[in-house]
C-alpha cells in the first residue's frame, strides 16, 4: 500500500511544498505591505500635501490587494520550477568583505553600497522599460491602469496585476543576468526603503529632501511623470534617481508644482472588474 501511494500519489509533496509556499508567503507580503502603507497613510495624514478621499484610499488598497495575491500565487509557482540562481551573470561584485568587516563604519558602507548599487542598475533597465510603456501601444495598454490615477498616494500607487510579470520581463531578468552582488546580510531597514522607495515617490506627503532630490527621485519629481499638464508629459521615467532622465533629456525638476493627476481621457477604475478588464477596453 505505500508502495502504491509512493508511486501513483508521489506528485502531491512537491505539489504540496508550492501550495504552502503561496499561502505563506501571501500572509507574508499582506503583513509586510499593511505594515509599510500604514506607515505612510500615518504620515500623510500628519503631513499632507494634498488630501485624498476616502474612497481613493479605499480602491488603492483594493487593488493593491488584488494585484499581490495574483502575483504571489504567480510568482511562487515561477520559482518553484525556475531558479535566479542558475542565471550566470556578465559582472561579479563581492562586497562581504566590506559587510563583514569588524569594524562597523565599513559595514555600513557595504550595505550602503549594496543598496545602492542595485537600485541604479536596476533604474537604468527600468526607465527604458518605462519609456517603452509610453511608446507602445500593447504596453501602454497595462500601463495606463497606473496613469488613470487621479488622487495618487503611497496605497494609490497600484500597476495592473500583468506588468509585475512584465517587469520581470523586462527588468529582472536582464539585471539577474548583468550584475550580481555579493554582500552577505543587508539590514532589514536598508532593504525595506529600497523596496518601500516605489510609495514613496507616490504619496502625498509634504516632505522636502533638500539637495538629495538630485540624486534620490522623491514624490514632487516623480508626481511631474503623472501630471495632467502638457508641458510635463515624457518626463521624469525614472523613479530611483533623476540621473538617468538628466543623461537621457526627459529630466524635469519641479519648483513648487504640485499638478493634478490622471488622464483626460481615461477614468480611473472604480472597480477590481474595471481594473482588470481596463487594459481589454478601447
Amino acid at each position: 500500500m505505500v508502495e502504491f501511494v509512493q508511486q501513483h500519489f508521489a506528485f502531491l509533496g512537491p505539489a504540496y511544498s508550492v501550495a504552502y509556499g503561496m499561502v505563506n508567503g501571501l500572509g507574508l507580503r499582506f503583513i509586510a505591505v499593511a505594515e509599510v502603507l500604514a506607515i505612510y497613510f500615518v504620515i500623510e495624514t500628519v503631513l499632507p500635501k494634498s488630501r485624498n478621499s476616502f474612497a481613493s484610499t479605499w480602491r488603492g488598497a483594493l487593488f493593491n490587494a488584488t494585484s499581490l495575491t495574483f502575483n504571489t500565487f504567480l510568482f511562487t509557482a515561477i520559482y518553484a520550477v525556475l531558479s535566479r540562481e542558475n542565471l550566470v551573470p556578465l559582472f561579479h561584485v563581492d562586497i562581504s568583505w566590506l559587510t563583514k568587516s569588524e569594524y562597523l563604519p565599513l559595514q555600513v558602507v557595504g550595505w550602503v553600497a549594496a543598496a545602492f548599487g542595485v537600485a541604479m542598475v536596476g533604474d537604468i533597465f527600468y526607465y527604458w522599460f518605462h519609456r517603452a510603456q509610453h511608446g507602445v501601444p500593447f504596453l501602454w495598454r497595462f500601463h495606463r491602469v497606473h496613469h488613470s490615477i487621479e488622487e495618487m498616494s503611497a496605497v494609490s500607487s497600484y500597476h495592473h496585476v500583468a506588468e509585475e510579470f512584465m517587469q520581470y520581463l523586462a527588468v529582472v531578468i536582464p539585471i539577474a543576468l548583468f550584475l550580481k552582488i555579493d554582500a552577505e546580510a543587508v539590514p532589514w531597514l536598508v532593504t525595506t526603503l529600497v523596496a518601500t522607495h516605489n510609495y514613496f515617490i507616490h504619496s502625498s506627503m509634504n516632505v522636502n529632501i533638500g539637495p538629495l532630490r538630485y540624486i534620490f527621485a522623491d514624490n514632487h519629481y516623480h508626481r511631474i511623470h503623472h501630471s495632467l499638464e502638457p508641458k510635463h508629459f515624457n518626463r521624469n521615467f525614472s523613479t530611483a534617481t533623476p540621473l538617468w532622465d538628466f543623461l537621457f533629456g526627459t529630466a524635469y525638476f519641479p519648483k513648487g508644482e504640485w499638478p493634478k493627476t490622471g488622464l483626460a481621457e481615461v477614468p480611473e477604475p472604480r472597480s477590481v472588474k474595471d481594473y482588470l478588464a481596463m487594459p481589454f477596453r478601447k
